[in-house]
């Protein structure tokens, strides 16, 4: 129950503790709770806790992390590309639970190393740019390259402009892959 109960609130993660793990069964600890993960996510939509912390909010960066998300819902998107130096933009992203993968690029290694942890997030180390082209761009290619997308597909791209800055999440586009 408490493996359950942390996904319903919206962890980004759960881990076992010194007790579960150091156990004669450490495999079968592990492969049960990553059983009761994925059984409990199926159920996020009816049972979601976190779904109750959506109130109005004065914060621009939460209101484009739910714009976001909205698209993701309301359009055919395959998945987001979350612009972030900080990595806050994909933690926002991350908390809205969208329907599809969250791909967040970074010119910064220790925040790709963080956004690993987030739910639903695969980080990219990408060169730093100083435009939002260059950026769609890299993304692009990554993308494509390893099979993730295909050419055509509709994405939702969350970020900050100016994009040479370390501004708050400000934006969010709708945008077709190689178009």
């Amino acid at each position: 129950s408490d493996i359950a109960n942390a996904i319903l609130d919206g962890s980004d993660a759960v881990m076992l503790s010194a007790e579960t793990s150091v156990g004669h069964f450490p495999v079968l600890a592990v492969k049960t709770m990553a059983s009761i993960a994925l059984e409990t996510e199926k159920h996020l939509a009816r049972w979601g806790h976190w779904q109750a912390q959506h109130t109005v909010t004065d914060d621009d960066a939460h209101a484009i992390a739910r714009a976001a998300r909205e698209l993701c819902h309301e359009r055919e998107v395959k998945a987001v590309f979350a612009f972030t130096r900080s990595g806050r933009t994909a933690r926002l992203m991350s908390k809205e639970r969208p329907r599809v993968p969250i791909f967040a690029f970074t010119p910064m290694p220790m925040v790709y190393q963080r956004l690993a942890l987030g739910w639903g997030v695969t980080p990219f180390l990408t060169p730093y740019v100083t435009t939002v082209l260059a950026m769609i761009d890299n993304a692009e290619k990554l993308t494509l390259a390893q099979g993730l997308l295909n050419k055509g597909d509709q994405v939702v791209i969350v970020g900050s402009l100016p994009f040479s800055e370390n501004s708050a999440t400000n934006f969010v586009k709708l945008h077709r892959i190689g178009e």
